[in-house]
């Protein structure tokens, strides 16, 4: 079982930002992960969180907030959910904390945190 993260800067300006997590978070994080950077300006930010939402990936939006406090956006993949305002290093703590055991999983194979 993977986690599957997207990192979507919302501008250009923001995407060196994004290789920089995605490098904190291979670093960091001892999961098997999958993390894309979706850089399709053209699209509205509101069509690409739900592209990646749809296939299953946490979604992290990257835009002014980073400058200001260091902080992220990060949107599960559930039905519904709402965006999660989290300083990078917490994110990366959490997800790092995160530990699949194959006796603790649910009926949908997702894991229990440890």
């Amino acid at each position: 079982m993977s986690l599957n993260f997207t990192i979507i800067p919302v501008t250009s300006d923001f995407l060196s930002i994004a290789y920089d997590i995605q490098t904190k978070l291979k670093d960091e994080v001892t999961l098997e992960i999958t993390i894309t950077i979706d850089t399709n300006y053209t699209s509205a930010l509101s069509t690409r969180i739900n592209k990646w939402k749809k296939q299953s990936y946490i979604v992290i939006t990257i835009d002014q907030d980073y400058n200001e406090s260091n902080s992220i956006d990060v949107i599960s993949s559930s039905k519904g959910s709402r965006p999660q305002f989290m300083l990078v290093q917490e994110f990366i703590d959490l997800v790092a904390s995160f530990e699949y055991n194959d006796d603790n999983t649910d009926q949908d194979g997702c894991c229990t945190i440890m």
